[in-house]
């Protein structure tokens, strides 16, 4: 059309081949502003402002606000989906709903017991069986199976449906949040609301009214005069400023704030915020990191008013690998698109929120809110045998912190029988993410 337009109009030809290199420039521009500047743009302007979090101080048992249970486990990963590609941990999305689902029953506790001692007051986490005495339903070890029923019901990679899923579906999450409830006989007790491309404001309404939030981050790569949507993440919401400017969120595997980024981490300890140094760390839940993040308006990307600002730099781009291909929209399929190793921005894409109507177990909510953002601990974790660092820049005047994002080492798997030195069958069973022979009784 341009080349046409240029034999037979010399004139408008040359209008637009300015307009289309100054619009070209206009995209460069704005890129580099997203990908490199939206910290010192917007996270400058929103520094100091007040972030409101969910209820802490809850002994039984969100001590912390809302949990920030790792996903950094090898039964929650894929192999590489090929050649050039990490092996990724896909469980994003049960793991930030759990948290959700944790802190929700947490608060919902009529008779609020430490989880040292079973006591169960509020059905909507309950203990899984075990052998020997019951725990209690906010005792570590109910993490794994409750992130396991999530991912049953979401059909997590796949979950037999289809091996070319990785990660959660938003459509089969929000139905599996729905079902969970239901079977649970709770769904009086929540008013459940998908939103599509939410605003700050509509977190903070959110958090004001005491709901959980599973946020769905959408990875969105400028791919020539078009956005396309080429991964995707899951978070729950942590807390919002008042006047929606700024999110903190629970990162099932980003700990920023933990290694000396903007948020609040507890403790202060960088060391037990490393998702694949220290995996289960977060699962004493009074451990957290609540990432803070400016959020500002992605320009080019279709109908979205909120991204997450300084989750990617250009330094850091290349931990979009461990997002890739992840966590799919099917409302959003009309965009998707293969990642081309550019600077991607995360956008907020879609969030559910878990309303509670009526005050926990028919009493106060245990505990006090949690006291407004304080600055971030100085301490800065080490980065260890890792594959990239992802940061998030409090201001303009300090460095950015790394944080430690590492891609997961999956294990090798032993075969499943071999023969004894006695003669009979020497099975390989797992423990936990070590395989070990047991040896039967000789034969006699």
């Amino acid at each position: 059309m341009v080349q046409t337009a240029r034999r037979s109009t010399p004139i408008r030809s040359c209008h637009c081949f300015w307009r289309v290199r100054l619009r070209r420039l206009a995209t460069t521009l704005i890129c580099m502003v997203v990908a490199s500047g939206p910290s010192a743009a917007y996270a400058d302007a929103t520094a100091d402002v007040e972030v409101v979090r969910l209820l802490g101080g809850l002994v039984d048992y969100a001590p912390s606000g809302m949990p920030d249970i790792s996903q950094c486990r090898a039964e929650w990963s894929r192999a590489a989906a090929g050649p050039d590609a990490p092996a990724q941990w896909t469980y994003a999305g049960p793991v930030a709903l759990a948290d959700v689902l944790w802190w929700l029953d947490s608060r919902a506790e009529p008779a609020p017991t430490p989880p040292d001692r079973a006591a169960d007051g509020y059905p909507l986490v309950t203990a899984y069986p075990v052998f020997g005495p019951a725990p209690d339903d906010h005792d570590a070890q109910n993490i794994g199976p409750l992130v396991r029923e999530i991912a049953a019901r979401a059909g997590t990679d796949g979950g037999g449906r289809t091996q070319r899923l990785r990660g959660t579906e938003w459509s089969e999450m929000v139905t599996a949040t729905r079902d969970y409830v239901e079977r649970r006989r709770l769904a009086a007790d929540f008013g459940i609301t998908s939103r599509i491309r939410p605003d700050g404001a509509w977190f903070a309404e959110q958090v004001a009214a005491e709901a959980g939030v599973l946020v769905l981050l959408g990875m969105w790569e400028q791919q020539g005069e078009s956005w396309r949507r080429v991964g995707g993440h899951y978070v729950a919401l942590a807390g919002a400023a008042a006047d929606g400017s700024r999110i903190e969120v629970a990162d099932p595997l980003l700990d920023s704030a933990g290694a000396g980024g903007a948020g609040r981490a507890a403790p202060a300890d960088a060391l037990r915020h490393s998702c694949r140094e220290a995996p289960s760390a977060h699962d004493d839940v009074s451990a957290v990191s609540h990432d803070a993040y400016a959020l500002f308006p992605p320009v080019g990307v279709p109908d979205a008013p909120s991204a997450l600002a300084g989750y990617f730099t250009p330094a850091t781009a290349h931990n979009a690998a461990a997002f890739a291909d992840q966590n799919p929209a099917e409302h959003l399929a009309d965009h998707a698109g293969a990642w081309q190793r550019t600077t991607p921005v995360m956008v907020v894409d879609a969030a559910l929120a878990l309303a509670p109507r009526r005050a926990a177990g028919s009493a106060p909510p245990q505990g006090s809110p949690t006291a407004p953002a304080s600055p971030p601990p100085s301490a800065t974790a080490e980065p260890g045998p890792t594959t990239g660092t992802a940061t998030s820049t409090p201001d303009a005047t300090s460095a950015p912190p790394t944080a430690t994002l590492e891609l997961p080492a999956l294990p090798t798997l032993a075969a499943p029988a071999t023969r004894s030195p006695w003669g009979g069958l020497k099975p390989v069973v797992p423990v936990g993410t070590v395989w070990l022979p047991i040896a039967l009784r000789p034969r006699r």
